[in-house]
């Protein structure tokens, strides 16, 4: 399964629809690719879908993987699973390498039938690597179907992260909801963030528990969190994350990290990376 190559039309949607069709059209139950994502905003993606089920592993920097109901992190050593015909868009934080799995109906695995972020371990890592290094499909009993036999053994055991931030279908708590994933260390108080989404404290308060299940105060630290995961992904320090998300001093920022994901961010300082991902190229 080698490299792939579509034309880029300078409509940066219109080429992830080519994309996406490109997907569909190929015949292979598994088809595996490597590329490398560009730094994009925490608000924009572009929305697609195809029918084949997605494993997008992150080998090195971060993703972002939205549905428009949520939001999913990816740091490295993670990947986001897609089930089939699932809306989603992705974009990355910092130089972002992957490796994508697309999988035919039939060969879907025992993973649940949402978009979900998933532990790669090791060997589930080597398996997708090699998956993307192969040069033909694979035929009969052969070793590379049996390496992709364990490839989806694999896949299916992958054990859940909670690197998920629910997202609100209001157009005013939208509106501040895009000002703090685009300024996350922001602290203008709720009296502030009321006026933005044009309601009075109170509203804003109820509405916000209503859409998301979660307050404001801990709807901003699960953010926080999330991004937290990238920018320590990414190479940066425990104090540097927490500089970056406004926070005072590194043991408040710790606190509300282990508060929210339920382990201290040393979790994800210096992770080694397993692999180096080789770029899709896009002809002009």
């Amino acid at each position: 399964m080698r490299k792939t190559s579509i034309e880029a039309p300078p409509d940066l949607l219109r080429a992830v629809q080519r994309w996406s069709e490109a997907v569909d059209s190929d015949t292979r139950d598994v088809m595996a690719v490597s590329f490398e994502v560009a730094t994009g905003s925490r608000d924009r993606a572009f929305v697609h879908r195809h029918r084949k089920s997605q494993l997008m592993y992150t080998v090195k920097g971060m993703l972002y993987c939205t549905t428009g109901e949520k939001v999913w992190s990816v740091p490295s050593g993670c990947a986001i699973w897609i089930p089939g015909w699932q809306y989603h868009g992705v974009f990355a934080s910092g130089e972002t390498k992957c490796h994508s799995i697309y999988l035919e109906p039939g060969k879907n695995v025992a993973l649940p039938g949402h978009c979900c972020t998933v532990s790669v371990c090791a060997l589930l890592g080597e398996l997708i690597k090699r998956a993307c290094t192969q040069q033909r499909a694979p035929d009969g009993d052969g070793p590379e179907s049996r390496v992709l036999g364990v490839l989806l053994d694999e896949i299916a055991r992958a054990p859940v992260e909670d690197l998920q931030l629910p997202m609100p279908k209001d157009s005013r708590l939208m509106k501040l909801v895009l000002i703090l994933l685009n300024a996350p260390s922001q602290r203008d108080g709720t009296e502030a963030w009321a006026k933005a989404a044009a309601l009075s404290k109170r509203s804003l308060s109820r509405l916000f528990l209503e859409e998301t299940g979660m307050t404001l105060r801990q709807w901003r630290h699960r953010l926080h969190a999330l991004i937290a995961v990238g920018l320590l992904s990414n190479g940066q320090s425990v104090q540097t994350a927490a500089f970056e998300l406004g926070y005072a001093n590194s043991s408040s920022f710790i606190k509300m990290f282990r508060g929210v994901l339920g382990y201290p961010p040393a979790r994800f300082v210096a992770k080694s990376l397993r692999e180096e991902a080789e770029p899709v190229f896009f002809s002009e």
